[in-house]
């Protein structure tokens, strides 16, 4: 064979090894990392969320809301801290959060909550179910077990797309602070665990949903705690999710 073809044979498989190299970044970009790992967690995103509380195409409800994820490939992802009956965290989650309800809402009128003390999930699409102090998602843990009460931690099984497609899911759970108790019986700076479970409907405003959870903190036995606020699913201005990849 002669330099020339040589050449080209080279340069040919370079191109392919470019390509599958470029293919891999691609897709890691493009869905979340561990997804089908079954953890806590999902690696390696940011979700957030943005209503401003003041327009009549949305809930009155104001949110401010971003949850992170590092990337990783750890097999088992969960944020949530360690306990007497479950190990340390393998994977780091971070946020922050503003979430102010109505001063005329019929629940918490006037509680506003903010600043994540800890993250304890970040989570898009399939994920293993549980609470923040270990309860399970079948609803046999009493009132204020799994999410939204009722244990099911998919709210979206239920929810109506306005386009008649089904949403992307996530869930951003966590300890945060009392800045205002309004009509609770809260105190401000009392530490309270808020759920948050998100549907993006796509890039439109006003398309999106949240479902929002508040109940004070404690130490032991926290499923059993009953919810403070429950918003039910509420139309907002913008639900987005961003995936950074394993390895990002």
């Amino acid at each position: 064979m002669s330099a020339k073809w040589i050449a080209r044979l080279f340069t040919l498989l370079a191109a392919m090894a470019l390509g599958v190299t470029f293919g891999s970044v691609a897709s890691a970009k493009g869905t979340p990392a561990g997804e089908a790992g079954g953890g806590q967690s999902t690696p390696g995103v940011i979700v957030t969320a943005q209503n401003p509380g003041t327009s009549p195409q949305g809930s009155e409800l104001r949110l401010t809301l971003t949850g992170h994820s590092e990337p990783s490939t750890v097999a088992n992802p969960d944020c949530r801290p360690a306990t007497a009956t479950r190990p340390p965290p393998t994977l780091r989650c971070w946020g922050s959060l503003l979430l102010r309800v109505p001063a005329d809402s019929a629940q918490a009128a006037g509680l506003v909550v903010t600043g994540f003390q800890e993250v304890h999930k970040v989570s898009v699409g399939e994920t293993s179910c549980g609470d923040d102090q270990g309860g399970d998602c079948d609803g046999d843990e009493g009132a204020g077990g799994g999410c939204e009460g009722g244990g099911g931690c998919e709210e979206a099984a239920n929810a109506v797309s306005p386009a008649g497609s089904e949403p992307v899911v996530a869930h951003v759970n966590g300890v945060a602070e009392v800045a205002v108790p309004g009509d609770t019986g809260l105190t401000a700076g009392e530490a309270v665990q808020v759920h948050i479970t998100l549907y993006d409907f796509g890039t439109a405003q006003y398309q999106d949903q949240v479902l929002v959870q508040v109940r004070p903190k404690v130490d032991k036995m926290q499923n059993s705690v009953p919810w403070t606020y429950q918003s039910g699913e509420q139309t907002i201005q913008q639900v987005q999710v961003h995936y950074l990849g394993a390895g990002a």
